[in-house]
């Protein structure tokens, strides 16, 4: 069952002072629905190396994990397991044959049966919490005590309340978080009685999530329905998520003298407050969307939002695609013309983002036909997010400059050397993300131009010499990330 804790108990033993004393390494891996062996030894060898190292063959990876754990202890987390095969088990930990006596392996899993294949003998089965276990975590939640002692006139609610969650801990802690500004007797009792309670088992999703949902304002419904565009297990970052509303036009500041910025990260801490986020478990800096909270995103996007494997994009009828507005798909190694065409026909679509379930500095390399840019692209116009993060691009069409409604460009890890001048031409954008372009030497000439730009981001691009002169002009700038001061041309 998912949301009872697994995870997070998982978490807590990675986490704990003493553990980290007693082993030499540590990975944590979120591994999923696909079994990666590749992608996990990665992952892996990377956390317990702390440095790149470009490895494309399986074998090759094996024996670099096999060097780099022998002779160590080490705790490897492998959370979330589905894959019951018993010979990507034996390929993974052929690795880890001669590691230092008294290496653990966690992991988390729902499918029982695949531990007792792999022949593990020491289970632990997590289950709900007893009712007294229940109230204590609810109350800590919704009311900052572990009992209701000092809210008499909530505790026949609370406690009904509780018991319909049936000891799960993701619901008591999501709908507790959702009633702690809420001390009205009216409020709670109008919370139990809901009629999502009685949809039960009929729902795939869990009633109390639904109602936690059901309590946000209607901007925050929004934002969080947006992220049923990220993948299980996806891990994204605060400020750029917020980029991303902003973009989408979101964030509506009209009522209010915050900037759009603020306003953003107001947002998220509410719904981070509200538990509807976590913090990934081997990342601080990097958040993730609990698989049950990822349904109920998915469940509550409606039609406009839509995630999708481009290969089955063929199979959707025109008027179906006509409706969509924001769409997202993870990166492969190789994207054909021939599987985006379909996408032609979602005329409206204000959203095109490549995602990956990878870490931005893995090592995989993703390639993207140069007639996806050229052709397909110019038949989106109202477009808004446009994200090409991780593909090797190596230039940037012509045709882009008539996006005139782009609002974010994200072309971070691509191998371009320059922008096209038309980039002068998108007087919308708002978010220039130029992360980790390791080629790109120089900007558009005419870069002053773009007059609502609000962030820059060119960390990690080295060849970058120069700043275009007049980006003093540039009066909504928000954020420049490196000043790079040129023989000839300069900040105003």
């Amino acid at each position: 069952m998912g949301g009872l804790g697994k995870t997070t108990l998982a978490k807590l033993l990675y986490d704990d002072a003493e553990v980290k004393k007693h082993f030499e390494l540590k990975a944590w891996v979120s591994v999923s629905d696909q079994f990666d062996i590749f992608n996990i030894s990665k992952v892996i060898l990377q956390s317990v190396q702390g440095k790149d190292k470009e490895l494309t063959d399986q074998n090759l990876l094996q024996v670099a994990l096999k060097n780099q754990l022998k002779e160590k202890r080490f705790l490897i987390v492998l959370d979330d397991v589905w894959s019951e095969s018993y010979d990507d088990w034996q390929t993974l930990v052929s690795s880890f044959k001669e590691c230092a006596p008294g290496s653990k392996i966690i992991m988390t899993t729902r499918k029982v049966q695949l531990l007792t294949k792999l022949g593990c003998v020491h289970l632990h089965h997590v289950q709900t919490l007893s009712h007294d276990d229940a109230v204590s975590l609810f109350a800590q939640h919704a009311l900052g005590a572990d009992n209701f002692d000092s809210h008499p006139f909530l505790k026949q609610y609370g406690e009904g309340i509780v018991e319909k969650c049936d000891g799960l801990p993701l619901a008591l802690t999501v709908l507790g978080r959702s009633l702690r500004t809420k001390n009205d007797e009216e409020e709670w009792k109008e919370l139990l009685n809901n009629e999502i309670w009685r949809l039960g088992k009929t729902d795939e999703i869990v009633p109390a999530l639904r109602l936690s949902y059901n309590d946000l304002s209607a901007c925050l419904k929004q934002l969080f329905a947006y992220c049923s565009l990220f993948p299980k297990d996806y891990m994204f970052d605060k400020d750029d998520l917020i980029l991303l509303w902003m973009a989408e036009g979101f964030l509506n500041t009209s009522s209010s003298n915050k900037s759009m910025e603020r306003l953003g990260v107001e947002y998220f801490e509410e719904l981070l407050s509200r538990s509807l986020f976590q913090h990934a478990p081997n990342n601080k800096s990097l958040f993730v969307m609990h698989d049950l909270l990822n349904d109920l995103a998915t469940s509550v996007a409606g039609e406009f939002f839509l995630r999708v494997d481009i290969e089955k994009v063929k199979d959707f009828r025109k008027e179906a695609l006509e409706k969509y507005r924001h769409m997202s798909f993870v990166r492969e190694e190789y994207e054909a013309y021939s599987k985006f065409k379909p996408i032609k026909r979602a005329t409206s679509l204000r959203t095109f983002l490549a995602v990956s379930v990878e870490p931005e500095d893995s090592w995989e390399e993703f390639y993207l036909s140069s007639k996806i840019l050229v052709d397909l692209l110019p038949e989106l116009p109202f477009l808004r997010v446009l994200s090409l993060n991780g593909y090797f691009i190596s230039e940037v069409p012509e045709t882009i400059g008539s996006l005139k409604h782009l609002r974010y460009l994200n072309l971070s890890c691509t191998l371009i050397t320059c922008l096209t001048e038309n980039v002068g031409n998108l007087y919308n954008l708002q978010s220039l993300i130029l992360y980790r372009c390791n080629r790109l030497s120089m900007l558009p000439i005419n870069f002053s131009k773009l007059k609502n730009l609000r962030h820059l981001d060119i960390r990690d691009t080295p060849l970058l010499s120069k700043i275009p002169l007049g980006i003093g002009k540039l009066k909504s700038l928000q954020t420049l990330s490196n000043f790079i001061i040129g023989e000839i041309m300069a900040l105003q």
